[in-house]
């Protein structure tokens, strides 16, 4: 940097100033608040967004990156052939949930079609609804009910 070259003893200069920074209290509170300024400053933020836009922009029509991401995704799909065990993990994984999420579903719909028959033939047969009559007791609800539904 051109302030290097043509200020001798600067770096000295500023790690005495940080020293002296970092033994002071109120030379803290002081950077606190510094820093707390800076951090709600619009213009700051401003400056870090045009910043940030810029370095993205580059980022994205940089054929360097371009060939690094197809290079780590290349290391990537071949480690996978190597290790065929972590995607036939995670297919099995998958097929779990959906094979729970979608007995879960029927046991529900059962439940409910359940219900509407019952309701159903007790009418026919001129029978008393079921919230009439009391609920079967503790043991027989444990064994028929799953523990989710409790």
């Amino acid at each position: 940097m051109w302030w290097k070259k043509n200020v001798p003893g600067l770096d000295e200069l500023i790690e005495l100033v940080v020293e002296r920074v970092t033994e002071s209290p109120a030379a803290e509170k002081l950077v606190d608040k510094f820093v707390v300024y800076l951090t709600g400053n619009p213009k700051v933020d401003k400056l870090v967004e045009t910043y940030t836009d810029h370095v993205v922009a580059k980022l994205e029509s940089s054929d360097r990156l371009a060939e690094v991401v197809r290079r780590e995704t290349n290391r990537y799909l071949a480690y996978l052939e190597d290790h065929p065990e972590i995607i036939e993990a995670l297919v099995e994984e998958q097929s779990y949930s959906v094979a729970g999420s979608m007995s879960g579903t029927i046991r529900r719909r059962t439940v409910t079609a359940d219900n509407a028959i019952e309701a159903v033939v007790r009418r026919v047969l001129r029978r008393k609804p079921r919230k009439e009559i009391p609920a079967p007791p503790e043991s027989v609800r444990v064994q028929v009910i799953p523990e989710e539904y409790r």
